[in-house]
């Protein structure tokens, strides 16, 4: 049963797949079946104990969930899984170290942990242990410059003299098809929940089975230095928390697209049938495989708000728990993340051939379509309603066909109080498409097809809409600013619905200092007229970040408000 540990039979089974599989024949070449190391038997058998989802079909990006699951259980485990947890946890003994810089590396030259490079046809190098060590040494130092230096985030603790001396260490060991991992191994203070803790990094010795066949080797070797020494500054730093490895993940995952940009390996597991775009509708705060695929999570933040906001999220998680720190830290960037988790879901839309270059992620035509569910409407079938229910934090895709039109109706729920619940609730919905707009609660999709969502509560709830590539968010008022806040990148711009041909706008900052006046013309952005508003001041200049008041002077009327601007800086 999930959750419980092995039973006396599972576990006698568990015994002999190790020792079947610790016979040290190596791993076999890239093309053929690899062949499972003792440390590889050790990992599943307790994965298994565990309860930690590892991915079956492929590649294990991170040993670390694994490790801290071992970790919290190593006091109150069976006696049977004792041994095996003391293995996981342990400093492996190796022939040789060698430290250069801020790492001190742990390897063997001979026998089946001893590294190797890799060939162009991906075979193991013979006597190549040595130039293996000296790429360790090199990509770790140069991912503590990047890491630390340039980001910002602070280095991991010292260990004192374990591993024989205070630089961080580093094991190579013949892990299978796993990547590499982080252990925790002393806890730096008495905190239940949240602590900070010394660590170590176990990598894989050659990286074989990567792919596609251009990742195996070196590029594999860099991303997982970067992942993995992430975590350690995570570990030592910032705060372990236990029920929320997501985000450690995910964001370790972004730090490789930081890092090494060029390796691209995050995109085994945007591609994969347990990825995100494959299952929008799995809850973002899942601790399972998903997780790795939702890097996108970082991208979109770094996008959106600055590369530097990870670390002010990371820095908040020193006091309270990552999922709280996001809520946090968006809200100190003039958003809230309920605005922000939906925007996410509608920037996951514009991928494939729907990719925005420019606006939503740079990368975005090498992501999969989101899947989605397909609704045909005919506008002589009135109103057709759909029941469904979504989880906490997670998404669902309507495509939306009305003859030859099509649209996207793109629901979230945005229950963050739910989400880190140990039975995540399922609400329901109902969608409903109408040939006209019944009310003031339908919204234009596509044609003559109009759409309302009805939800348990709608404050839980926001709804986006996609037709003509342009995207719209349900219940816009006349005088609500779309987007808000508004992203002054010099192609998106900020749009005020009014009921008028012509008027006069004006903005102002936050000292009540004029910037920006002009006479318009209306413009339609699905069926609604709106003033538009490219971000320039009257000086020409793109406004910078802040929060600004606006008006809107029409025959008939005046409307007033006030938007918060977020830029880069140029």
């Amino acid at each position: 049963m999930k959750g419980s540990f092995l039973s006396p039979v599972r576990w006698c089974v568990s015994v002999l797949f190790v020792l079947v599989f610790s016979i040290p024949t190596g791993k076999a070449d890239a093309g053929s079946t690899h062949q499972q190391s003792a440390a590889a038997a050790v990992r599943e058998a307790l994965a298994s104990a565990l309860s930690v989802q590892r991915d079956t079909s492929g590649c294990v990006k991170c040993g670390f969930p694994l490790c801290a699951a071992a970790f919290r259980a190593r006091a109150t485990a069976p006696a049977h899984l004792q041994p095996l947890i003391a293995q996981l946890l342990s400093r492996a003994e190796r022939q040789k170290k060698r430290t250069a810089g801020q790492f001190t590396v742990h390897y063997d030259t001979t026998g089946i942990d001893a590294p190797a490079l890799l060939d162009s046809s991906s075979n193991r190098i013979p006597g190549s242990a040595e130039s293996f060590v000296d790429s360790v040494l090199s990509i770790a130092n140069t991912v503590y410059t990047f890491e630390v230096d340039s980001l910002g985030y602070l280095p991991p603790p010292s260990d004192g003299m374990a591993g024989g001396g205070p630089e961080y260490d580093i094991y190579i060991d013949d892990l299978g098809l796993e990547y590499g991992e982080t252990t925790p191994d002393v806890q730096l203070d008495a905190r239940p929940d949240g602590g900070t803790y010394t660590c170590f990094m176990t990598i894989d010795n050659d990286f074989v089975f990567v792919n596609p066949a251009s990742n195996r080797g070196i590029p594999a070797l860099r991303v997982t230095i970067a992942h993995e020494f992430h975590h350690a500054i995570q570990l030592g730093n910032y705060g372990y928390w236990t029920s929320e490895i997501f985000f450690y993940e995910l964001t370790s995952v972004w730090m490789e697209t930081m890092t090494f940009p060029a390796v691209m390996d995050y995109l085994n597991y945007i591609q994969a049938s347990w990825g995100h775009f494959r299952n929008p509708g799995t809850p973002f705060t899942s601790n399972d495989i998903i997780m790795y695929s939702r890097c996108i999570w970082g991208i979109y933040l770094a996008q959106k708000y600055g590369t530097g906001i990870m670390l002010e999220i990371w820095q908040d998680i020193h006091n309270e728990p990552p999922l709280a720190a996001n809520e946090t830290v968006i809200g100190r960037h003039g958003s809230n993340f309920p605005s922000a988790f939906s925007e996410w879901n509608l920037w996951n839309y514009y991928t494939a051939d729907r990719a925005s270059l420019g606006t939503y992620y740079p990368a975005g035509r090498l992501y999969p379509r989101i899947a989605a569910s397909g609704v045909s409407f005919s506008s002589s079938s009135g109103s057709q309603p759909f029941n469904g229910t979504l989880p906490s934090l997670s998404a669902g895709y309507y495509d939306v066909a009305a003859g030859t039109d099509t649209g996207t109706v793109i629901i979230t729920n945005l229950d963050a109080a739910t989400a880190l619940s140990a039975n995540i609730p399922l609400r329901p919905y109902t969608l409903t498409l109408s040939n006209r707009q019944n009310d003031a609660t339908f919204d234009h999709v596509v044609g003559t097809c109009y759409y309302a969502v009805t939800y348990d509560d709608p404050s839980l709830w926001k709804s986006w809409v996609v037709a003509g590539g342009s995207p719209y968010i349900s219940g816009m008022k006349i005088g609500d600013p779309f987007p808000n806040p508004f992203r002054n990148n010099g192609t998106t711009k900020l749009s005020i619905p009014a009921d008028a041909a012509s008027a006069t706008m004006r903005i102002y900052d936050s000292g009540m200092s004029l910037i920006y006046e002009s006479a318009l013309n209306a413009g339609s952005l699905f069926g609604r007229t709106v003033f538009t508003w490219d971000g320039i001041t009257m000086r020409g200049r793109r406004a910078a970040s802040g929060v600004y008041f606006y008006t809107l002077e029409y025959d008939g009327g005046t409307l007033t408000g006030k938007f918060v601007i977020l830029r880069n800086a140029p």
